[in-house]
């Protein structure tokens, strides 16, 4: 199945908000604004589709994914 170009374009944006939630410190807010998105109630409806679950859910799960790896995995 085919993505327009929308569909293309949020998911290459979904993907950089999942980098920066499990990168960076920054506020979700700053995270959905750097990425384009204008309303956080947009953000967040659009990242739980994509994603499967809340930008919160993500960035806690990859965080203790993150710790539970061996230091040089990390």
């Amino acid at each position: 199945m085919q993505q327009t170009m929308k569909q293309y374009i949020t998911a290459m944006r979904i993907n950089h908000v999942r980098a920066l939630l499990s990168d960076t410190d920054k506020t979700i807010l700053d995270i959905a604004l750097t990425a384009g998105f204008r309303s956080s109630s947009r953000f967040y409806s659009t990242f739980s589709k994509y994603v499967g679950m809340p930008p919160q859910q993500y960035r806690r799960l990859s965080q203790q994914r993150r710790q539970s790896l061996p230091p040089n995995e990390a």
